[in-house]
């Protein structure tokens, strides 16, 4: 049968098809990442492409464009993604999981790994797989310092932005394509962070990974069924220690793999990894700890009791299903202030605006409720029901754009009503799963000592935003502190430490999941929880 030839730029690599190919499905054959939160299904408008004509440039969607003959592609450039790396974690005592004698000889317990001679650094690398972004860490595995970092989005978003897409898509169509996926994109990190550092990977002797019961499931290759249809449980919970070159990672062939603990169907590693980092385990402090990203998983407690729970509330934070929503990149506002009667924003590379993603999406929704110009129920109000002259500036920005009311940040960027419906089922669903943990411990608001954020979203968003729309309860903001990627140093601490890595196991089995789901107060809580 006739192939076709596609060849992408700027890379150069050239693909051949069957004829009934899209651009899309043609890079992901070819190992090419283009980004697509819905998975291909032709919504998000994410995967735009600019075929090469005759006549210069024609921008497609890749996803709803069959290869009919031999083309060009050009993709959109790289870069410019903020991605969050650093990380404040609890002190620990480095033991390491991997040594080596005095004539080179590398263990991990016993028989012998292979050999690092003295005078070269024996090393580690810890990673953290989250749902939108991966983050590497090369540490010197005796002493404990970092000595590279790398970071990319997470290869997989282009067969859809949340985990139940991913995990449907693994039913579907196998979960090898998801596994290669992210497997290569570990090997680029390493590669990379080797590079930095001038580290030769035959010395990287230990991999840890961290990441959601999903993530996991998709790189060691375990069926993601269980993860989508009822009672929603994990098909593995415990911890791994496997061997790395099985997986096609580009270190020591000796290295050992580490996978840290799942805590349930929906509560991963990563979950587990922040815990150990944050220390919540170990303190009298009754803490809320809260990691929002394309998914949002909460634990409340402290050395005595944890509790955790999950919800599916990170798509509109992260910038999907919002009308003008994008990822924290070069062009999206991520913060807003109106207090002085004006629309105010900053935009991530200071460029233009080009969309919003999730901290200015906080921000903006925060201020229009302040300010009087989204009721309570999160209806944006007409300009004409502004009677305050002070307001009557801000009012002016909202108008109608395809049938539905909009407040205009840019003469190009604006939030719609829908917008704002999307974040009041995002931050009802947070607030609802805070309540119901509280309830399930037996504690109140005023018990709450401190609230950490972990993660991107966290690290970025304004408490007082986050309080002003009810997302984090308006009595906590005094006590919340971010504490950056906690999941990827949990994954250091693990790899750096065999008590550590033996902690996040009892941490692991001891943490008690509420399944938000199978509670059937949760719907009225929700509901209760909908207002602004």
């Amino acid at each position: 049968m006739e192939k076709y030839k596609v060849t992408f730029l700027p890379d150069g690599v050239v693909h051949e098809v069957l004829p009934g190919a899209t651009i899309f499905s043609a890079a992901i054959d070819a190992g090419i990442y283009i980004d697509s939160p819905c998975g291909g299904n032709g919504y998000c408008g994410n995967c735009k492409v600019n075929i090469v004509t005759d006549k210069g440039m024609e921008e497609v969607l890749a996803c709803q464009t069959e290869i009919k003959g031999d083309i060009t592609v050009r993709l959109p450039e790289k870069g410019g993604h903020r991605i969050l790396e650093d990380s404040v974690g609890t002190d620990f005592k480095i033991g390491s999981v991997i040594n080596r004698d005095d004539r080179g000889t590398v263990y991990f317990d016993h028989p012998p790994l292979g050999t690092c001679e003295k005078g070269k650094t024996l090393c580690a690398m810890a990673f953290d797989i989250g749902t939108t972004t991966v983050v590497g860490y090369l540490l010197d595995a005796e002493t404990g310092a970092t000595l590279s970092t790398a970071s990319m989005l997470n290869p997989q978003s282009q067969f859809g932005a949340d985990v139940i897409a991913r995990a449907n898509y693994a039913i579907e169509n196998g979960s090898g394509i998801l596994a290669r996926a992210i497997r290569k994109a570990l090997s680029e990190l390493i590669d990379e962070a080797s590079a930095e550092a001038g580290i030769d990977k035959d010395q990287i002797f230990l991999v840890s990974v961290v990441g959601n019961t999903c993530m996991h499931h998709l790189f060691l290759e375990i069926p993601t069924q269980t993860l989508v249809l009822a009672p929603y449980h994990a098909a593995s919970v415990k911890p791994e220690l496997l061997k790395a070159k099985h997986y096609g990672l580009n270190v020591n062939e000796s290295a050992v793999l580490m996978v840290l603990p799942n805590i349930s169907g929906f509560v991963g590693a990563d979950t587990v990894g922040a815990i150990l980092s944050s220390g919540i385990d170990k303190e009298e402090e009754m803490t809320l700890l809260i990691d929002i990203g394309t998914n949002g998983e909460m634990v409340v407690g402290n050395r005595h009791r944890l509790c955790a729970c999950s919800t599916a509330a990170g798509p509109a934070f992260e910038g999907a299903k919002i009308s003008s929503g994008m990822r924290g990149t070069n062009g999206a506002i991520d913060h807003a202030d109106f207090s002085s009667g004006d629309v105010k924003i900053s935009v991530i590379g200071n460029t233009k605006a080009v969309g919003v993603c999730g901290s200015g999406l906080i921000d903006i929704i925060a201020e229009l409720v302040v300010n009087g110009l989204i009721e309570e129920s999160g209806r944006l109000v007409s300009p004409s029901d502004v009677k305050d002259e002070k307001l009557k500036r801000l009012a002016s920005h909202i108008g109608e754009k395809d049938g539905q009311r909009v407040f205009w940040l840019t003469d190009e960027v604006c939030i719609t009503q829908k917008d704002i419906r999307e974040v009041q089922l995002a931050k009802a669903a947070i607030s609802a799963g805070i309540e119901l943990l509280m309830r399930k411990l037996g504690v109140g608001v005023s018990d709450i000592e401190r609230v950490l954020l972990a993660g991107a979203f966290g690290n970025y968003m304004s408490p007082k935003s986050a309080c002003a729309i009810g997302l984090i309860p308006k009595e906590l903001e005094s006590r919340i502190k971010p504490i950056g990627n906690a999941a990827g140093q949990g994954s250091k601490m693990a790899a750096l430490s065999k008590a550590e890595f033996m902690r996040a196991s009892e941490i692991g089995k001891n943490t008690e999941y509420l399944e938000l789901a199978g509670m059937p107060e949760f719907n009225d809580v929700f509901m209760d929880k909908m207002e602004f």
